[in-house]
């Protein structure tokens, strides 16, 4: 009879060794890939907040700088900084101050995706749902037009909504190939800055700059006005009226009113390419 060994350190014993390093070293792979998925990756995100009325769009860029982690919000040329910002855990955590607005999401790979909180109606906070996907720089639309129809100008403008009083503002809009940019100011507030794209006969605008968010959609007539809408969150839906103001002079619609007023540091960015 011959006795039957285990396998020892041979040719049996290598394999079996071999196999069980393969799977400590899978393991570690897809722990670290795992680590690395939830680690904000620099760059420059699309944003999205997804209101009653559609797709509010909104620029994200991530650096880091001497400080740390930096983040921006980005509206045409216009950057916010948000000073208070977290990541732990795989979790984002913005603040703003003094309105105790917020921004957190979930970190997974390239994509981010949580809620935002804003100050709303009345003094209160209203919550709505957020993403962002790294490397897409496109607001409304990821492929531009090229019949559009020229919006610029200083505008008279009349907004009305149900049970409120009918206000008056001044927008100005600046267009450059299919991009625009506008404020719309009222007698209670300068307007911030809007970005947004021209379509055909379209006009499509939002802000973000994470206390307020805006979301507008005008259509050129056929008598040359503008008629559309606006949401805010503060505010809700108001619906408008536009007519260009043809006395306004090139250097009145280029001087905009004083930008309202936000918490964070603004530094500005270059026009956007046509």
């Amino acid at each position: 009879m011959i006795a039957q060994y285990p396998p020892g350190p041979g040719a049996r014993g290598r394999p079996r060794t071999a196999a069980w390093l393969g799977v400590v070293v899978a393991c570690c792979a897809t722990a670290a890939c795992g680590l690395g998925d939830r680690e904000l990756r620099p760059g420059d995100y699309r944003g999205v907040i997804t209101t009653p009325e559609g797709e509010l769009p909104f620029g994200l860029h991530v650096a880091r700088d001497e400080t740390g982690l930096a983040l921006h919000l980005v509206n045409g040329g216009e950057r916010v900084r948000v000073s208070q910002v977290e990541v732990a855990e795989g979790q984002l955590t913005a603040r703003f101050e003094p309105d105790a607005a917020t921004v957190t999401a979930k970190i997974r790979g390239d994509r981010l995706s949580g809620r935002v909180t804003l100050p709303g109606a009345g003094g209160g906070q209203v919550e709505y749902p957020f993403a962002a996907h790294a490397g897409q720089k496109w607001r409304f639309f990821e492929e531009p037009v090229n019949d559009n129809a020229d919006v610029s100008g200083r505008w008279d403008v009349t907004l009305t909504a149900d049970g409120a009083p009918v206000r008056r503002a001044d927008a100005r809009l600046q267009q450059s190939f299919e991009q625009v940019t506008a404020t719309i100011g009222t007698t209670d507030s300068p307007g911030g800055l809007l970005a947004g794209e021209v379509r055909h006969d379209d006009v499509y605008l939002s802000r973000y700059d994470g206390i307020t968010a805006e979301l507008c959609h005008a259509r050129l007539q056929d008598d040359g006005g503008l008629a559309g809408w606006c949401w805010s969150a503060a505010r809700g839906r108001e619906s408008f009226e536009a007519r260009r103001n043809a006395g306004a002079t090139p250097d009145e619609i280029a001087a905009d009113p004083a930008p309202a007023s936000v918490p964070q540091a603004t530094v500005p960015s270059p026009a956007p390419t046509p």
